[in-house]
């Protein structure tokens, strides 16, 4: 009776102790949850416009407020891959953007 009930106890002990290295970490930073948010209008349809008009930084806000961020070491990345894939899809960039 002893050999049988080893083998499932090691078992067991395993799959917990795999299971617990899988959970993940509670104590999450502000800054390893950061979120972008889009809202795109379902009825618009996209196809009929050219341009687009892109801001020269991102603005981060907390609590609904805007907030001075020093670490903008991403910011650049960003617009410059998101105003690629616009241009790359035919879109161009223009101070003034076509919205009829």
């Amino acid at each position: 009776m002893n050999k049988k009930i080893l083998p499932r106890l090691f078992f067991s002990c395993l799959v917990c102790i795999l299971l617990y290295a899988c959970y993940p970490n509670v104590d999450i930073s502000l800054e390893e949850t950061d979120l972008v948010i889009t809202n795109r209008e379902t009825k618009v349809d996209f196809s009929q416009f050219s341009t687009y008009a892109i801001p020269d930084s991102i603005v981060k806000i907390i609590d609904g407020e805007a907030v001075d961020d020093p670490s903008v070491e991403f910011d650049k990345l960003v617009l410059e891959t998101v105003k690629s894939n616009l241009k790359d899809i035919g879109y161009v960039e223009s101070v003034n953007p076509s919205f009829d």
